[in-house]
């Protein structure tokens, strides 16, 4: 976690590349499902210590995001690791925070319609279920997190406007642009990052526990069948 004064998105260096980070750390997800799942048939057990590793899994992705980021911003906005399937669900290089509040209405019975089963990622529903409370807060979790998006979404137009014609300013205007879209990264993944967090501070931890795993199961979904679907295309491997 982030000592006082700094934020919970700075990151000291690491080695390698964020493509060698990140199949460590898809892997690593699917071990955190196997507990996950584990655990959920165990309703009177106290789940927040393995929420909570599960949680700081997220952040250290964020975490390292950010540092690789400034890095190379234009890497990340246009990976060499995603599939076409992975690319057609981005926000701002990343999973829409929004997403993850549908995803907890359609475990507790809400419909969020054919957005993820036309592709074949069936989620369960009916599995939680909510209290009046929580519902009401919910609600308003949704509504902040529609608010930032709209808000990121703009910041992020502006910056795609961001265009300079003389030759001997287009590098400081390139420079400008990177910058911008350093920003706005940071921005969208802490929306992503505070929007899972407020999910898993208003349910309850067996609740949590069954949203991990739905979550966790939506986006190793994403990654496995957009491969695949890779691999069926001519000239796929």
């Amino acid at each position: 976690m982030a000592t006082s004064g700094q934020s919970s998105m700075d990151v000291v260096p690491q080695s390698g590349t964020f493509q060698n980070f990140l199949e460590k750390w898809t892997a690593q997800l699917r071990n955190d499902r196997v507990d996950l799942v584990s655990a959920i048939p165990d309703v009177s057990a106290d789940h927040t210590g393995l929420i909570k590793r599960v949680m700081d899994h997220y952040e250290e992705y964020f975490r390292v995001k950010s540092y690789w980021a400034k890095q190379d911003v234009l890497l990340m906005f246009n990976p060499t690791w995603t599939s076409p399937l992975e690319r057609a669900f981005s926000w701002i290089a990343g999973w829409r925070p929004i997403l993850a509040i549908h995803l907890l209405y359609t475990l507790s019975g809400f419909q969020l319609g054919d957005l993820i089963n036309e592709h074949g990622l069936n989620v369960p529903t009916d599995l939680i279920a909510l209290s009046p409370v929580q519902v009401a807060q919910m609600d308003e979790l949704h509504r902040r997190t529609v608010e930032e998006e709209k808000e990121i979404s703009e910041e992020k137009g502006n910056v795609d406007m961001i265009v300079e014609l003389d030759e001997e300013r287009i590098e400081s205007a390139f420079r400008k642009k990177e910058e911008g879209l350093e920003r706005v990264l940071r921005q969208a993944d802490e929306l992503r990052l505070r929007t899972l967090k407020g999910i898993v501070e208003i349910v309850t931890p067996s609740q949590g526990v069954k949203f991990l795993v739905a979550a966790v199961d939506f986006q190793l979904g994403l990654h496995d069948w957009g491969r695949q679907m890779e691999g069926n295309q001519p000239g796929g491997v």
